[in-house]
């Protein structure tokens, strides 16, 4: 059973039976189109019958057929009337043919109606679904794929609708939502941009949902729930999306092989699913239910097995909802983020400042929302503390069944052994009370203590207290209750039941985005700011940026308002949803004319949707958008306050339960960090969690902790162990350390002009030198920074936010560490022409171009800029001379002594290619070439998953003729694999040989496994291809092939009575394998080729890498002197040679080259002796060879058979 969880559900799909069809021919068979007409009756057309046929369940019996369908591809169901049923077929040929199914008693008949002629609208058809007397087809038109609606009555073409360009091979079906039939999905097989999904609605395209495991859509269907289930070919998954087309899950388990069609049967709530070449239908039965945890963290989620058991244990020990509101205000320089972030807390704005953020300004619960009024009101310490104590109170109740009553008479009995006693009192005094610092303590244990307390033993010990005498306990918890009662009012007045509001004012600098990044979270509500009285293709002054090759550029207003919408959407946790969301905001509405400010306004806010009508970041974006007038209190924040709350109130977090005592660790967190501590030790934080009433109990648990904070962005932690010993409690500490160097420009060139010039080469060329660094670190604003360099610079390189390069040394005999750090987000200068695309001389060889493409065409330059570091961490960086090859979105990298790997970012593409410089071998080595590919290709993906896990990314290979940066010539490498030869369309269509491109950055395992059945590569030189192979070659052949010769024979179209009669003549596999293998080749003289060959032999799940080499001589030292290979043998000699021939006769008659004809009539005149046999095969071979035939050409064939050589060492004369 294949079970997954997602969207607080957890899917199942068990599959319930199989059900084998009955054939009238013993053939292969591809279901393409699959219909159940009622729980006892299953329809399906085989396209490689061109038939229709009907079956009964559970049996599978052949109930009626209907043949000379011209290439059927699917069926639907249309009227139901009494005993008959009509049904519709989509034809290849553009063609629906109408039959009706007819049933009396036991019996059924099909009868053939009319033809329904779309050609007007489509050349070739696909998927054919059936709603109110139309029809919906999916299929091509010229160079398109589209669907459209024809009429059921005469075929008229109501409408087409084009899906994407396309005019390669293609694949699309399509279904209807039975809850919203306006909904119609269509699955879709083109090129990148095009393969998935496509989710429309009334005619109008809404979503295209694509995945990198559903490259080969194929059925697709919807159930009465409006889940929507698509198969994917080649891997067997299949996809589960909601109806809006969000990944639920996929289904890998126990799922067949080379799905084709699949169908939701309604009345028994089944699927049904279809698999090429078998004749097998299998049964599932989806369930659903809600989580036993719905309100789990999606970062616990996202986390191992063993971290979710330790999150639900602590939650059994006392939880509480949480509702905590976090606002991320994004968007280019000057747009008045700062000003609208101070509107919203209700400060000051001084209109004539024009003071920018630098950095991250991280305003940590500056808010108080109420959850009964709503209304906002500042954060106090008061909240802080009381809140606190009612968390306490609720926790002890929880975990006690303690009588408090004046005549209770029990005892505290903790529901769990590892529950500590605990001190009330003097511990709810440490709770309330900020004096102490806790951070003074750099001892948090006696080394008694810490005996009980460290490790993975539980820091306090667990032992079941029963407490013998019951009145002090009593008297405690009647203390603790009496405290809560002397300070009810203030409980009250505070209104604990609140949201806590955290502000992010991100600065719009484009040097700042590299870390950006890192603290983007879909936990959040983002205001995406611009300014009004821009319009959308002006130029953003004085603000470089810096994304790819092309070094410092000037960017327009419109493309930085994308640059954070495809940011966000790139850290959603789902595509197709509108998490997180994205609310525009308009500031400097007072430069606009009062007269022409609404139609401004709306204008503006339309033409920014209207950019990103075609791009998924629009689904971020809310209904509403703001227009505000940051010079004054603008009434309109009022509304964009309710809007958050409304947002926030819809997010999946939004009152999570999260365990007690972490709560309450948070808040003394909070609490420190308030105090202006920015980093603390490990050691601290277990002493303040000591110290706490209800303190976590494991070090596992308090680590889980640690990482859960880390992933919501409150704090910055790492549990490899060379950095969890200190812990960032401002997160913006550490951007602020990074900003200091970015921004210590006037500081070096007033007080230190000794380093001006590392400074500028820091700015130029991302050097970053120890001797800076500590010139920067050390002034007296900064000297937090310098007191904590090594733990920053080892955070900044675990982010690769900066790494130590490597090189080799002079002599160029081994790699050395260098003395400097690089900041990829500080390269500027752009890549010199001759650095991509070297003049190739005589002594450098090439790879093709390998092109890393990502489906969003976007992508976060601090995903190239971690690439870049990953690189540098494994490969030394190439010098040119004294410099370093590293540039603005480029770097080149010493692969080894002979091989250089240039890597560089254009556009949303990664450009890869490798060059070998050398005398005589200049080829560049494959194997490295993988090593290269993979290692991007993993990097990539880790990255992704870390910054950006809604991004996706594709290989392609760029045709030889193309300039280096063309994305047109660009074919997708799965393409190129599936293809021995393509067709390149931006070249005058000119050829391009599959293998050429291939053969450096993939295995022949890699590509064998993506081999179409239609269109093989062959395994063996190309020029063969067509040639038909010789006896001898098939004599090799048939010794590697095995027990799947029977199979094999089949499939080359010999009958099963002849192989039965080959396999009674001939008692030895290989024999039989052998002459199924001649009788193919002599029977079909123009069929009987390299490449049907290799066709069969996939078909039949053969190896096809056994076609290679079959001419490979062995050049094995002979075992017989010199002066006897030329010696031919006698006829004594020979008999002697005959006695050890055996069952190796046929192979060793084919080998010397004796005709099939000749060897039939000596098996069939000497049928009772082999030995017979293969004394007249030698002296046939000696007669018709005379000078050729030698003990050199009989050591040979003996070599190839893999017979005993010394056998004629021995027959030969001493």
């Amino acid at each position: 059973m294949a079970t997954a969880t997602a969207n607080n559900y957890a899917c199942s799909l068990l599959q319930v039976g199989t059900l084998e069809l009955e054939e009238e021919a013993d053939s292969d068979t591809w279901y393409k189109g699959l219909a159940v007409l009622s729980p006892d009756k299953v329809m399906v057309v085989d396209f490689s019958k061109s038939n229709l046929s009907l079956h009964i369940i559970p049996y599978g019996e052949l109930l009626a057929v209907s043949d000379r369908l011209k290439y059927p591809q699917d069926i639907c169901i249309c009227n139901v009337h009494d005993n008959e049923i009509q049904i519709a077929v989509s034809l290849f040929n553009a063609k629906i043919e109408i039959l009706s199914i007819k049933s009396t008693g036991q019996t059924s008949a099909i009868t053939r109606g009319r033809t329904l002629d779309v050609t007007t609208g489509f050349d070739k058809c696909r998927g054919v679904k059936y709603l109110n007397e139309k029809l919906l087809i999916s299929g091509q038109k010229r160079n398109s794929i589209c669907w459209g609606i024809v009429s059921f009555k005469d075929g008229h073409v109501d409408v087409v609708h084009k899906i994407c360009e396309w005019a390669g091979y293609s694949s699309s079906y399509l279904s209807i939502n039975p809850r919203d039939d306006s909904m119609v999905y269509i699955s879709c097989q083109a090129d990148q941009y095009n393969t998935g999904i496509h989710v429309f609605r009334n005619s109008e395209r809404e979503f295209l949902y694509q995945h990198d495991e559903l490259k080969f859509p194929r059925g697709v269907t919807v159930d009465t729930q409006g889940f929507v289930f698509v198969c994917n070919e080649k891997p067997a998954l299949i996809h589960q999306l909601t109806e809006k087309g969000q990944l639920m899950t996929i289904y890998r388990e126990e799922i067949p092989s080379n799905l084709l069609a699949i169908f939701w049967e309604n009345k028994q709530g089944h699927l049904y699913v279809t698999s090429s070449r078998s004749k097998v239908i299998t049964i599932f039965r989806p369930t659903y239910s809600r989580q036993q945890d719905p309100d789990i963290p999606l970062e616990i989620l996202r986390m191992d097995e063993a971290s979710l058991q330790i999150y639900k244990e602590a939650l059994l020990d006392g939880k509480e909802k949480t509702y905590d509101i976090r606002v991320m205000v994004v968007g280019h320089y000057g747009v008045g983020k700062t000003a609208l972030t101070k509107r919203l807390l209700g400060e000051e704005v001084d209109i004539f400042e024009r003071k920018s953020t630098e950095g991250i300004d991280v305003h940590v619960d500056c808010c108080r929302i109420s959850l009964d009024t709503w209304e906002w009101s500042a954060q106090n310490k008061e909240a802080d503390k009381y809140s606190r104590l009612q968390r306490l109170v609720t926790f002890l109740k929880h975990k006690s069944t303690l009588d408090i009553s004046p005549e209770g008479h029990s005892e505290i009995i903790y529901q769990r052994e590892t529950t500590p006693v605990i001190n009330v009192r003097t511990n709810i005094e440490e709770s309330v009370t900020d004096n102490e610092d806790v951070s003074t303590s750099s001892e948090p244990y006696t080394k008694q203590e810490t005996k009980h307390r460290s490790g993975d033993n539980v820091l306090r010990q667990g032992i079941k207290r029963k407490y013998s005498s019951e009145s002090v306990e009593r008297d405690s918890m009647i203390e603790l209750l009496q405290l809560v009662n002397e300070n009810a009012a203030k409980l009250e007045k505070i209104r604990l039941e609140a949201a806590l509001l955290t502000v992010w004012d991100f600065a719009g600098q484009y040097v700042f985005y590299t870390t950006h990044q890192t603290f983007l979270t879909s936990r959040a509500i983002y205001l995406l700011v611009t300014d009004l009285s821009q319009h959308l293709s002006d130029i953003v002054i004085d603000n470089e940026c810096f994304f790819d090759i092309d070094g410092i550029k000037l960017c327009k207003v419109h493309e930085f308002v994308e640059v954070w919408l495809n940011s966000i959407h790139s850290i959603a946790p789902f595509p197709a949803v509108d998490i997180p969301p994205v609310i525009l905001v308009g500031t400097h509405l007072d430069k606009i004319p009062q007269g022409s400010r609404q139609s401004v306004v709306d204008r503006s806010f339309q033409q920014i949707r209207s950019i990103l009508k075609d791009q998924p970041s629009r689904f971020h974006l809310t209904n509403d958008d703001f227009a505000i007038d940051n010079t004054k209190r603008d009434p309109r924040l009022e509304d964009l306050k309710r809007k958050i709350i409304d947002l926030a109130r819809k997010q999946p977090h939004w009152g999570q339960e999260v365990p007690t005592r972490w709560l309450l660790l948070e808040q003394a967190i909070m609490t420190l960090k308030a105090s202006g501590t920015k980093v603390v030790d490990l050691s601290v934080v277990r002493e303040l969690n000591q110290r706490g009433s209800v303190p976590i109990e494991t070090e596992k648990e308090l680590d889980l902790f640690l990482r859960f904070q880390h992933e919501k962005g409150i704090i910055i932690y790492f549990s490899a162990k060379r950095l969890n010993k200190k812990i960032v409690l401002d997160p913006e500490w550490l951007i602020d350390a990074l900003k200091s160097l970015i921004t210590a420009k006037a500081f070096i060139y007033k007080n230190n002009p000794a380093i001006i010039e590392k400074w500028e080469e820091f700015e130029k060329n991302g050097k970053l030198s120890p001797d800076l660094i500590d010139a920067v670190w050390t002034k007296e604003t900064n000297v937090d920074f310098y007191e904590n360099k090594e733990h920053i610079l080892q955070l900044m390189t675990q982010l690769n936010i900066i790494v130590m390069p490597r090189s080799f040394n002079d002599s160029g005999d081994e790699v050395k560490m260098e003395t400097f750090y690089i900041a990829p987000c500080m390269l500027r200068q752009a890549t010199p022409k001759e650095v991509i695309c070297p003049e190739l001389s005589p002594h450098m060889g090439s790879t093709s171009v390998l092109c890393c493409m990502f489906t969003e065409k976007f992508l976060p330059s601090p995903i190239f800029h971690r690439l870049l570091a990953a690189c540098m961490v494994r490969w030394p960086v190439a010098k040119k001379e004294s410099e370093h090859l590293i540039f603005c979105g480029c770097s080149v990298f010493d692969l080894d002594r002979s091989h250089r790997l240039i890597l560089h970012l254009k556009n949303h593409c990664i450009f890869v290619r490798i060059i070998r410089i050398g005398i005589r071998l200049t080829t560049p080595i494959s194997k490295l070439c993988i090593e290269v590919r993979e290692h991007i290709d993993k990097t990539l993906s880790h990255i992704i998953g870390y910054l950006a896990s809604n991004l996706h990314f594709q290989w392609f290979l760029q045709c030889p003729r193309s300039e280096i940066e063309c994305l047109e010539s660009m074919i997708p490498a799965l393409e190129i694999k599936e293809n021995a030869e393509l067709m390149c369309k931006f070249h005058g269509n000119h050829a391009i040989e599959s293998y050429e491109l291939c053969k450096f950055w993939y295995e022949n395992e890699e590509v064998r496994a993506a081999i179409d059945p239609e269109n093989p590569i062959p395994c063996y030189p190309l020029e063969l291809e067509d040639k038909r192979p010789s006896d001898q070659q098939l004599s090799r052949l048939s010794l590697r092939i095995g027990r799947e010769f029977h199979t094999l024979g089949l499939e080359l179209g010999i009958s099963g009575a002849e192989i039965q009669q080959i396999q009674i003549e001939n008692p030895f596999v290989t024999t039989q394998c052998l002459m199924i293998l001649l009788k193919w080749a002599h029977r079909n003289l123009s069929q009987a080729t390299f490449r049907n060959l290799s066709m069969a032999l996939w078909k039949v799940g053969a190896d096809s890498e056994i076609l290679k080499n079959l001419d490979e001589a062995d050049n094995s030292m002979s075992c017989l002197s010199p002066q006897a290979l030329d010696i031919r043998p006698t006829e004594q000699e020979l008999k002697k040679i005959s006695e050890h021939v055996g069952k190796e006769l046929l192979h060793l008659a084919v080998e010397l080259g004796i005709p099939l004809s000749r060897i039939e009539q000596i098996r069939l005149e000497h049928r009772q002796s082999v030995a017979r046999q293969s004394l007249e095969i030698l002296f046939a071979w000696r007669k018709r060879n005379a000078g050729q035939a030698t003990f050199r050409t009989l050591e040979r064939v003996f070599r190839r058979l893999h017979m005993d050589v010394n056998i004629l060492n021995q027959v030969l004369p001493t």
